[in-house]
């Protein structure tokens, strides 16, 4: 199972990749379809789609925090 998050007419929203179709999920995110798997629920499918009519996007939500630890230096 793969999934993306797509813009399809204007709305940004998770999809299931399947070959060269989307099938878009009725979630909220990526994140709340992440939920739904891991709790053993079936996820909400819609429509399918070819994957040429969506514009693939970033999986991941902007955070408000960002953490890095350097650890590439001699100190």
């Amino acid at each position: 199972m793969r999934l993306a998050k797509v813009k399809f007419e204007g709305r940004a929203r998770p999809a299931l990749v399947e070959d060269d179709q989307l099938r878009l999920l009725e979630t909220e995110s990526v994140a709340s379809a992440l939920s739904l798997i891991t709790s053993g629920q079936d996820l909400p499918v819609g429509s399918q789609i070819p994957i040429a009519s969506a514009e693939l996007l970033s999986p991941i939500e902007c955070e408000s925090k960002f953490f890095c630890i350097g650890l590439n230096y001699y100190s």
